[in-house]
């Protein structure tokens, strides 16, 4: 392995790391009642620095990406970066798929999502497959958790 192959290894970590952390998966129609869906993966944080490291990367591996700010008068402005549609999503979640662990089974469904409607003529209806997929993600999401964490009943309500 060379050199850019080592840099890009742990740029796809610490970016898989990063969404982990501060980062979500989704995936909704483009409009409510709308058939269509849109893809979207974002990382919000209160650190510009953060952000700016992460935008750079993705600029790197050719991924079309928004950044915005939302500045709520007493709280820190928070930073976020979007990646939204399926082709922007089939370009990066590969590379961060490997690196993945907490939101690897959402990142799993959302890569065949991908894959199979970039397989398909562009305005080809949504049929049963993606309903089962978007159904699939919805369960991961919901039921996502720490299977070994026991809550201290002293904070339990």
């Amino acid at each position: 392995m060379d050199n850019q192959q080592v840099t890009d290894s742990v740029r796809a970590a610490w970016l898989a790391a990063l969404i982990d952390g501060e980062g979500s998966l989704s995936i909704y129609p483009v409009r409510p009642g709308y058939e269509y869906l849109m893809t979207h993966i974002n990382v919000a944080n209160s650190d510009p620095r953060l952000i700016a490291t992460a935008a750079w990367i993705v600029k790197d591996w050719n991924v079309g990406h928004y950044i915005s700010c939302a500045d709520k008068g007493k709280y820190l402005p928070s930073w976020r970066i979007d990646i939204r549609g399926f082709k922007r999503c089939a370009t990066f979640l590969p590379k961060i798929l490997p690196w993945l662990i907490s939101k690897r089974a959402e990142a799993d469904i959302m890569w065949r999502l991908v894959q199979y409607r970039l397989d398909r003529p562009h305005k080809v209806p949504y049929g049963e497959t993606e309903a089962t997929l978007v159904r699939i993600f919805k369960d991961v999401k919901n039921t996502r958790h720490l299977t070994d964490f026991v809550p201290d009943p002293r904070y339990m309500r």
